[in-house]
């Protein structure tokens, strides 16, 4: 009878251990697979993103939006996580000029979230940090190192 009850204290707490021994390498696999599946998404939706993204930053911002309007958005998409909540996020840089014309060019970044199996934009930008920066000046963003496969570059 003694012997039981220490298996049934024993079970749950080796079952607890070993979950949380696996659970880092399972949620890297899947969200490795996630980011695979996103990046591809943001690729065929990039255009109507962006469009989205200026559309809710008029209605958030108009004033904002103004910077917008003539931004020069770059080719190349840095990808990062939220350290807290671990939303996928692409970050794109933009080339703002001042609608005034009385400051130089300078870098921004738009934010896009993957969301339940979706992108968003959500009008969410970083004024004055082009994209590689974020990592640096705002510890909220983690890189994310994009798997390769073949046929995806």
């Amino acid at each position: 009878m003694g012997s039981s009850w220490v298996w049934a204290g024993l079970l749950p707490v080796c079952g607890l251990s070993g979950w949380l021994v696996i659970r880092q390498p399972v949620r890297s696999l899947m969200e490795a697979r996630d980011t695979l599946r996103a990046r591809g998404q943001f690729r065929h939706q990039r255009e109507h993103l962006e469009a989205d993204f200026l559309n809710r930053l008029r209605r958030l911002d108009p004033i904002e939006a103004a910077r917008w309007d003539d931004a020069r958005w770059g080719d190349e998409v840095l990808w990062a996580r939220d350290r807290r909540s671990r939303t996928l996020l692409a970050l794109v840089g933009v080339e703002l000029d001042d609608p005034q014309g009385i400051l130089t060019p300078h870098g921004a970044t738009a934010v896009f979230e993957y969301r339940a199996k979706r992108w968003r934009a959500e009008g969410r930008h970083l004024g004055d940090v082009e994209p590689y920066e974020a990592f640096y000046r705002l510890r909220e963003f983690e890189p994310v190192v994009v798997p390769q496969r073949r046929g995806i570059v």
